[in-house]
């Protein structure tokens, strides 16, 4: 899997245009929301991707105790030093504390994290392919027609889809799926569902 996920996160940064640490950071902070998820609410929980192996893992702060009496947040000064050397009483360190049956937990996080990107990034690629096209004039396809609605499907430069309502249209027209037509770009704009590309014929 770690391979896979460098592989995955150099093919999406390159397809994508996107910048790998910005997927890094969003891996890293999903798989701290899916440990706390999958085994409580433990404070003060970072996680790591290694940029190069792939290798994904928890850590969890503890500070440096004579007597430890939460192994959660404490840490005793003879282990500390195992993990830090130069660590003494009262200092903070960051142990690791990946569980056993976190692998899969985090091969799915980081999968999850990685399609979201995909989807952020094409949705951003629509809006940017349009938003300096309003008030231009284009040729779009008909994909489906809705006998309910009148709304129809249209295919925008082979590969957007939109949709013209049936007040858009002009009333006597009847459009047939494969029509190819030209449409006026009225509006452009984001939503909590990706770009809404709003367009007319009349």
């Amino acid at each position: 899997m770690s391979k896979a996920l460098i592989a995955g996160i150099n093919q999406v940064a390159t397809d994508k245009g996107l910048d790998r640490e910005v997927i890094f950071q969003a891996i890293e902070a999903a798989l701290v929301s899916a440990y706390k998820r999958n085994y409580g609410p433990i404070a003060n929980v970072t996680a790591e991707v290694d940029r190069v192996s792939g290798e994904m893992r928890v850590l969890t702060e503890r500070e440096v105790v004579d007597e430890v009496f939460n192994e959660h947040t404490e840490i005793t000064e003879v282990d500390a030093k195992k993990l830090a050397p130069a660590s003494q009483m009262g200092d903070v360190i960051r142990v690791p504390n990946t569980p056993n049956d976190f692998g899969r937990i985090a091969a799915q996080t980081a999968k999850q994290v990685i399609l979201q990107r995909i989807r952020e990034a094409e949705r951003d690629t629509v809006y940017e392919n349009f938003a300096h096209r309003v008030g231009e004039v284009i040729t779009a396809q008909v994909r489906s027609v809705d006998t309910l609605s009148g709304a129809v499907s249209l295919l925008l430069d082979d590969k957007h889809e939109c949709l013209m309502m049936r007040e858009d249209q002009i009333p006597t027209e009847k459009l047939r799926r494969g029509d190819y037509l030209k449409v006026y770009v009225v509006d452009v704009h984001k939503s909590t569902r990706g770009p809404v590309i709003k367009i007319s014929r009349t």
